[in-house]
């Protein structure tokens, strides 16, 4: 993938991201029950999306190394 390829999914995700755990987005999620890995589902909601950003903004970094090393 190319490293502007990666830039724009990145910033596409991140628009997702910022409208889900805003709080329109993550009314739908604002419960106790059901209980993941021990989380009340609105934490393990959050974290989810945390470690999406996370794994987003790694690929994007290997993406733009990725372009750099072939110049």
């Amino acid at each position: 993938m190319r490293a502007r390829t990666a830039r724009r999914l990145a910033i596409a995700f991140f628009a997702l991201y910022a409208l889900v755990l805003t709080y329109p987005g993550v009314l739908p999620f604002n419960r106790i029950r059901p209980l993941v890995f021990g989380l009340p589902f609105i934490m393990f909601w959050v974290a989810l999306w945390v470690a999406l950003a996370g794994v987003t903004l790694w690929l994007t970094h290997l993406a733009a190394r990725r372009e750099r090393r072939g110049r």
